[in-house]
């Protein structure tokens, strides 16, 4: 018998979660993850394993981000992610940041 392609759902599929984002995706879902998916819920295709991820299986999310410039060849980023009870902190080269800045165009 079939299974709800979110990653650990063990119910029966009953619609299809269809995308037409830059690479076309389509899942087997559960109602209950149907009606989260059209809520807006976050998640992310494993496209390795076939499966959604969703709930506690994605990363943490980012709650609030801060680069703070400094005299030097870098600058360091901060970041709070939900459910952390401390920031994260990391100093990126100017090397790091063209690259990092890069993956998002």
């Amino acid at each position: 018998m079939a299974v709800c392609d979110v990653l650990r759902c063990q119910n029966q599929p009953t619609e299809r979660f269809i995308t037409n984002e830059d690479v076309f995706m389509e899942a087997a879902v559960c109602g209950e993850h149907m009606a989260k998916l059209s809520a807006g819920e976050g998640w992310e295709y494993n496209g390795m394993d076939r499966e959604l991820v969703m709930g506690s299986d994605l990363a943490p999310a980012l709650v609030n981000f801060e680069i703070t410039e400094c005299v030097g060849n870098g600058a360091t980023l901060t970041i709070e992610r939900a459910g952390d009870e401390k920031p994260y902190t990391v100093w990126l080269s100017e090397k790091d940041q063209r690259e990092i800045a890069a993956m998002f165009y």
